[in-house]
């Protein structure tokens, strides 16, 4: 073999031997696995396995490290199972018909490691003015291998030509648009905890401690969730949006700690997008999964809230305003 060839061989061979690291390294990497099946999108990011529904869309099942944060749900009345993640517009009667609404999914192919889903429904929303429009709803969750905690992104789009304007008035609180962290984590609702970030300052409640039915009117809430330091299972959503208060509750159906965010206005054509960064499983992946500041918090003894005082559950409390309630126009999905 000419000596101008073996020159060749050689650089084809060291060639491949310093790409062998890298061709090794993409044929490694592992995408999340995302399936419509049936009624629902499964997702498994190999440390976190999720079953969305297309009715609400919100997670059905949702295991992580050995612990369930989403199939023991109590049942709630007219919400079905009180799955967590659910928001609402109130001048819509609760619960609500987001979390009744008949999804579409659409599904990325996963890439570098990331999947997304993007869920949408339309609904009829009616304006405290009176005036009924359609809403287009989209729900958007972010996966990404690997990772316990994912984005999600609803974002609300007036499809009509008059602007709608959504609040109700509790407690002095102007309220437009609301998100929950509600269910049960793990086997049992009897060991669970209602938490929440407000400003810098962590704020749990214990099973003997429990608020329900108790609203706390701040605009600085950033995280919402459900603890279980028995079973080693915890569920947070991070809020990237101002709240107007906080909603807590708890029943045989389990928790439930709401960001509650200000006055909605939807414009015709103006999309307007709420942000959440959602954490479920033990507590010691916290400061890996981007929850540094929360793990820190609950190493130590969470500070009393400011004094509430708790209510009987009484009827839902009515909306102010100018709102006509039809079975038309906002118990039915056209």
């Amino acid at each position: 073999m000419p000596v101008r060839w073996l020159k060749r061989l050689a650089a084809i061979l060291t060639i491949i031997v310093l790409l062998q690291p890298l061709l090794g390294l993409a044929a490694a990497q592992a995408q999340p696995v995302v399936e419509e099946r049936g009624t629902a999108v499964y997702v498994n990011t190999g440390v976190a396995e999720l079953s969305i529904s297309l009715e609400g869309g919100r997670p059905v099942s949702w295991l992580v490290d050995g612990v369930e944060l989403a199939a023991n749900a109590g049942s709630r009345g007219a919400m079905g199972k009180s799955y967590p993640l659910y928001d609402w517009l109130p001048t819509q009667s609760w619960p609500g018909l987001i979390v009744s609404a008949k999804f579409t999914a659409e599904v990325e192919r996963p890439q570098a490691g990331v999947a997304v889903v993007r869920l949408k429904a339309e609904i009829p929303v009616t304006s405290i003015t009176g005036t009924t429009g359609r809403v287009q709803v989209t729900r958007e969750y972010v996966f990404t291998q690997g990772k316990r905690a994912f984005t999600v992104k609803v974002t609300l789009l007036n499809l009509g030509t008059t602007p709608l304007v959504i609040e109700v008035n509790w407690d002095g609180a102007r309220i437009g648009y609301t998100f929950a962290v509600t269910g049960v984590v793990g086997t049992s609702k009897d060991n669970d905890w209602q938490l929440w970030v407000d400003g810098n300052t962590l704020h749990t409640r214990d099973p003997n401690q429990r608020e329900s039915w108790v609203r706390r009117k701040s605009s600085t809430v950033r995280v919402i969730g459900i603890y279980d330091p028995e079973e080693k299972g915890i569920m947070l959503a991070r809020l990237h949006n101002a709240t107007a208060a906080l909603w807590l509750e708890a029943d045989v159906w389990g928790l439930e700690v709401r960001a509650e965010y200000p006055t909605l206005q939807l414009k015709p054509g103006a999309p307007v997008t709420f942000i959440y960064t959602v954490y479920g499983g033990s507590p010691d992946n916290l400061d890996v999964e981007g929850f540094a500041d929360v793990k820190a918090l609950l190493r130590g003894e969470a500070p009393p809230a400011p004094p509430a005082v708790e209510r009987s559950p009484p009827s839902m409390p009515q909306p102010t305003g100018v709102i006509k309630y039809s079975l038309e126009r906002d118990s039915v999905l056209v």
